[in-house]
């Protein structure tokens, strides 16, 4: 055990009822306690530092001066009478006992010391005889207690030394504080009684006795005529009293020291003396246990996160080492939570705190019984998972724990939807030891979780008097109850003027707030992770709505995040809705941003291709305000290309060049291309003359809901009158 004997010495020092001592190796005293003082009238800072010989009068007996150096020089214990001064100048006998005390390797550390004044009649001498005794029993239980590594031990030291004060039997009860009653954990002198005694559970609330003196720690004696429940009691365990003494170290009650007498009659009041040395019994046994409990909440600390219960970062390491050993293949899952500190800002960090807890919890009833669950610190989390048939299990593990945080968490009761970003590593055991290969599997899977974390939450959120997480919260619910709703704004054909079909645009009505800015949400939901719902949501209420208008040809064109076509099974989505379809004589557009071609080229293309196999064509939106590249444009297959807004509305000869070279970039390129954002009549002229096939824009018809929209739009086949 780490415990420091030391500490429990010196506080079996400081409970002596006798004067006593420690020195150093040299004699040097270094602590003096209480009852020193009272002896002899020096205070511990009077004598500290000095060796005993100033306490010695002349007329100590020489004899016994030379074998008391003796024994000292040899570092054996020794007991003598000398005669000492105090410090007003009276002489008195002092009965010294001296111990030496060794380290484990058996160097001579120091002395510890027993001193009683003798200068009374020969009953004194017998009284302070036995003080001496019970110092010594003292002193040697406590070297005892600090080797003791566990609460049983501690038990069973303590019985043992108790039945030495001539008491019959004696046994040590702890609280079980989950179960609320009192159990044994030591008994001593018990004979065939052990059985019973082992076995026996109280709860306070059987005992009157107990009851009470549990609600005010103090020392109890119970005799027959106590109450008929001590008259019970003791008629089963064949005793004819006890005393029950606190175990306690401060506020806090460790248990019960119950002392029995069983061939001898209970005393009708406690002997001050055996008070005295019960009392200082139970409190080195507090002491002890203090200490065992410390260690062992260092021990869990080490190996158990102390806020959420799962394992802690160098356990993870470690098993994710042990699982590298194996050969087989493992992954590891490092898991971030998305926005943390706007739960803080907004809660509280004890919300926080019980969001980390419950996070934890619902990570865990995901893993298997082989996987280890840890936090790696703050908000981030690590799973190891050994045994990987392939890193699709991974994949699909990060799914099922996407899964689990779909539901809310209820925090200080209010729901709160919680995200993760969550980064993929697997691997398998190299040349290099397996603790380097777990590092450098960390460090992948750290890096992938904030790649994630970037693509994500890109956009900033700017709201200012806006409570961002309770919005957040009502979009999780409102994509739940289907509450996102769609406008349609027409599109025109600029050479003929007419109609060719509507751009579905995503609404959202807050029942307090009312309409929420569209990029305001939008950026919201990418940064919590629900785009990907709510272009989903979309898709389906346009194509329902284009297919109500029961008009043939019309084309309807529906945006999609970047992480449908990275993350997410876009192409899959679409043929899902498209199903529901099939006799259709409408079309469907997609629309990308600019920037989802620049992340994962080849699975973009991958999903266009699939998109394109299902009769769907793609734009590419917002162009002139991302990054995409002529050779990207040239290789995807893409249909359309939008030009951003800003272009249009820029105006001026520099503006009018750029928003031509553009254009004509997208005619060159084969693809058809749309101007957005067209305000006014000189916007409308810049495009045409540009050369842009189609065009979009308040003047030509603001984005309504569906029905007032279609009502609004002309026939087909009826021209618009584009001057």
């Amino acid at each position: 055990m780490d415990a420091l004997p030391e500490e429990v010495v010196a506080q079996a020092l400081f409970a002596l009822p006798a004067a006593s001592l420690i020195t150093d190796a040299q004699q040097r005293i270094l602590v003096a306690n209480a009852a020193f003082t009272r002896m002899t009238g020096y205070t511990q800072d009077e004598v500290r530092g000095r060796t005993c010989g100033f306490l010695q009068s002349p007329e100590t007996d020489e004899r016994t001066l030379a074998e008391l150096d003796e024994a000292l020089r040899a570092g054996r214990a020794y007991s003598c009478e000398v005669f000492n001064v105090r410090k007003d100048g009276t002489p008195f006998w002092n009965f010294l006992r001296i111990q030496p005390l060794r380290a484990d390797d058996g160097t001579l550390q120091g002395f510890i010391s027993a001193q009683l004044d003798v200068s009374d009649s020969v009953e004194q001498r017998r009284l302070l005889a036995d003080e001496a005794r019970t110092t010594a029993l003292l002193l040697d239980l406590a070297a005892r207690l600090g080797r003791s590594p566990a609460e049983a031990s501690i038990a069973q030291e303590v019985a043992q030394t108790v039945r030495h004060l001539g008491l019959d039997r004696c046994s040590v009860a702890v609280i079980d504080a989950a179960r609320g009653r009192l159990r044994i954990a030591s008994r001593a002198g018990w004979g065939e009684l052990a059985p019973e005694v082992e076995e026996l559970r109280l709860r306070p609330e059987d005992s009157p006795e107990f009851d009470d003196m549990l609600a005010n720690p103090r020392i109890l004696l119970v005799r027959p005529d106590s109450s008929p429940w001590a008259a019970d009691m003791l008629r089963r365990l064949s005793s004819n009293g006890f005393v029950a003494v606190p175990v306690r170290s401060g506020a806090e009650l460790h248990g019960l020291l119950v002392c029995h007498w069983a061939d001898s009659p209970a005393p009708a009041e406690l002997p001050q003396g055996l008070t005295e040395s019960l009392t200082a019994i139970a409190g080195l046994a507090a002491t002890a246990l203090d200490n065992v409990a410390l260690l062992e909440r260092v021990r869990r600390d080490a190996r158990e996160d102390a806020l959420t219960g799962v394992a802690t970062r160098p356990v993870v390491t470690e098993r994710l080492a042990d699982a590298l050993e194996r050969d087989g293949l493992t992954g590891v899952l490092f898991c971030d939570i998305d926005r943390f500190k706007r739960i803080n800002d907004a809660l509280g960090h004890g919300a926080g705190d019980e969001v980390l807890r419950q996070v934890a919890g619902r990570l865990a009833a995901v893993a298997g019984a082989i996987d280890t669950v840890g936090r790696a610190g703050g908000d981030e989390f690590v799973i190891v998972l050994p045994e990987l048939v392939s890193p699709d299990h991974a994949r699909a593990f990060a799914e099922r724990l996407e899964a689990a945080l779909r539901l809310p968490f209820t925090i200080h009761g209010r729901p709160v939807f919680v995200t993760m970003s969550v980064g993929i590593a697997t691997g398998r055991m190299r040349t290099e030891p397996a603790a380097e290969t777990a590092d450098a599997l960390l460090r992948q899977a750290d890096a992938a979780m904030y790649r994630v974390k970037e693509r994500r939450h890109r956009r900033e959120l700017d709201a200012p008097g806006v409570d961002l997480l309770a919005l957040d919260t009502d979009l999780h619910l409102a994509l739940d109850r289907r509450e996102i709703g769609i406008a349609l704004q027409p599109q025109y054909d600029l050479r003929t003027g007419r109609l060719t079909g509507f751009e579905a645009l995503a609404r959202w009505i807050h029942p307090l707030l009312g309409e929420v800015p569209t990029e305001r949400f939008v950026a919201l939901a990418e940064v919590g992770g629900l785009v990907h719902d709510l272009d989903v949501q979309v898709l389906e209420q346009a194509c329902a709505a284009i297919d109500r208008a029961g008009v043939e040809g019309l084309c309807i064109a529906v945006n999609t995040s970047p992480i449908g076509l990275t993350e997410a099974d876009l192409a899959t989505d679409v043929a899902r809705v498209l199903a529901a379809y099939p006799d259709r004589t409408w079309n469907l557009t997609v629309e990308l941003t600019e920037t989802a071609l620049v992340h994962d080229p080849a699975r973009v293309a991958g999903q266009l291709a699939r998109l394109r196999a299902l009769g769907v064509e793609t734009a590419v939106d917002d162009f002139g305000t991302g990054y995409s590249s002529l050779a990207q444009l040239q290789d995807l297959p893409v249909q359309e290309l939008k030009i951003d807004r800003s272009l249009v509305q820029r105006g001026g000869a520099v503006a009018s060049t750029v928003l031509q070279a553009v254009a004509k970039l997208g005619l060159g390129l084969g693809l058809r291309v749309v101007a957005e954002g067209v305000e006014t009549p000189e916007q409308l002229r810049a495009v045409r003359s540009a050369g842009c096939s189609r065009a979009q824009g308040f003047l030509l018809g603001a984005a309504l809901p569906p029905e007032e929209a279609l009502a609004a739009a002309p026939a087909l086949g009826e021209a618009l009158d584009l001057i």
